[in-house]
């Protein structure tokens, strides 16, 4: 087969799909989804029908971290896409969301509350009083909180997933062939499992979708949309106004999370997830398929925890918030089909504000030419990143080839413009908010026919 890779034209946000083989079968792979405004339909069902015609159904959807250029168009897109008679094998989503996605999908009338309470611990510090620091150590295990390192060791150890298992590569090939080919209640129950639910929570969470089936807006999930008048400002309490500012933030994660929840639940399209703090914690990155798609920097683990704390409720939709918890994933090259590495918005480094720590990057480096989607969009803000790359790619090698998409909001570009091999879908900088255009590479042989790829180099002169 012939690997196809085309970053797609949208209006806002951005979107990557990757069309490859391994072990006898065809994988389509779309990675986040851009970004939707409510009352709006999304465009991005139309592109990918006009660009890639021959495809109808996706195996793997991933969404790499809750910002809504790269995760609020899940939704209406499953709705089109299936309204089309087209497929979603699973969606591949953070393994923060994990913690939150029961409540969250049931509508759980405390939710609102316990998010609450939770950002009001993690500001005020519990019962020392001890505010939270950048780490992200600090902020999910303190002695101070009813999160244990115990109960965080026993995350790992209990829902250790497929890699655990150690399963051959054409293993798992033919548990995700046998996974198409079920029927509607074996996926319910996978469905089910993935998010800590009852097939009774299931069925009957889907029998009130179907009465209401909401449009994806907070007005639509009056519990997710508390708001200031569960407050009551003190001049002697100044961190009110912070508690009530991370509330919020919390709670617009929240309901990003709740529009692919609710596709889920309306498609039944299983849900794996992939959990950052574990990697971060010291375990190596493990799941997917190997061979197919492989985490760079999480862990998949397969069910939420049984009990979780407020405030550890609060951190799983706060830090999910944060570039540096963007998921990584990596299509390795193998004899017969060229490498992609997507990075979501990451810097491959551990640190908030600035990077603190690299990532270790997979062990086999790539021998050819790469394709590698531009970080944040190619923002200066994330050009550690090339560093990284730099140092885990040969010079020997063939230069990587940098896919730049989104980023209408115009970020300041650096590093990015010096590589000789990248092409842009979108480019505020050099042609306007309006400017956008297909990058599509196919690949001969085994290497990215990077001399055919459509698409303009970003950094020439505006036309």
């Amino acid at each position: 087969m012939t690997s196809t890779f085309t970053a797609l034209p949208l209006e806002s946000g951005e979107a990557f799909l990757l069309q490859t083989e391994a072990f006898g079968r065809k994988f389509v792979i779309l990675v986040d989804s851009g970004k939707k405004y409510a009352g709006k339909k999304h465009p991005l069902h139309k592109v990918l029908k006009k660009h890639a015609p021959n495809v109808d159904r996706i195996d793997i959807a991933i969404c790499t971290h809750q910002d809504a250029d790269h995760a609020n168009g899940f939704r209406n897109f499953a709705d089109e896409w299936y309204a089309a008679g087209n497929t979603i094998g699973e969606y591949w989503l953070p393994g923060r969301w994990a913690n939150v996605a029961k409540p969250i999908a049931l509508n759980d009338e405390n939710f609102a509350k316990d998010i609450l309470e939770g950002a009001q611990e993690a500001i005020f510090g519990g019962p020392n009083n001890k505010s939270i620091d950048d780490s992200f150590g600090d902020r999910l295990i303190r002695s101070d909180s009813k999160v244990s390192e115990d109960d965080f060791r026993d995350h790992a150890k209990k829902y250790e997933l497929s890699n655990g298992l150690k399963k051959a590569g054409a293993d798992l090939v033919e548990e995700e062939n046998s996974l198409s080919s079920r029927n509607e209640i074996l996926r319910e129950k996978q469905l089910a499992k993935s998010l800590g639910m009852t097939m009774g929570d299931l069925l009957e969470r889907r029998a009130e979708m179907e009465e209401s089936d909401p449009i994806s807006t907070s007005s639509a999930y009056p519990i997710l949309s508390m708001n200031s008048r569960y407050f009551y400002f003190r001049k002697d309490r100044p961190y009110e106004a912070k508690v009530l500012n991370e509330y919020n933030l919390a709670i617009d994660t929240a309901v990003s999370i709740r529009r692919i929840l609710d596709s889920a639940l309306k498609h039944t399209i299983p849900i794996r997830w992939f959990d950052f703090g574990l990697f971060e914690n010291g375990s190596d990155p493990s799941g997917g398929i190997p061979e197919v798609l492989e985490p760079v920097n999480s862990v998949e683990v397969q069910a939420p925890l049984e009990r979780v704390s407020n405030v550890a409720k609060y951190f799983s939709l706060r830090l999910s918030r944060q570039n540096v918890e963007s998921l990584v994933f990596y299509r390795p090259e193998t004899n017969s089909e060229p490498g992609v590495l997507f990075l979501g918005d990451s810097r491959l480094a551990f640190g908030i504000s600035k990077p603190k720590g690299d990532f270790s990057m997979p062990a086999n480096a790539p021998n050819r030419s790469i394709v590698i989607t531009s970080p944040h969009h190619g923002s200066r803000v994330n050009d550690h990143a090339y560093s990284v790359i730099k140092k885990w790619i040969p010079t020997s090698s063939s230069q990587p080839l940098y896919i730049r998409n989104g980023g209408q909001s115009g970020q300041k570009l650096d590093e990015y413009v010096n590589f000789s091999n990248r092409k842009c879908a979108q480019c505020v900088q050099c042609f306007g908010k309006k400017w956008q255009q297909l990058v599509k590479l196919d690949n001969v042989g085994i290497d990215w026919n990077w001399t055919q790829t459509t698409g303009k180099q970003c950094g020439t002169p505006k036309q």
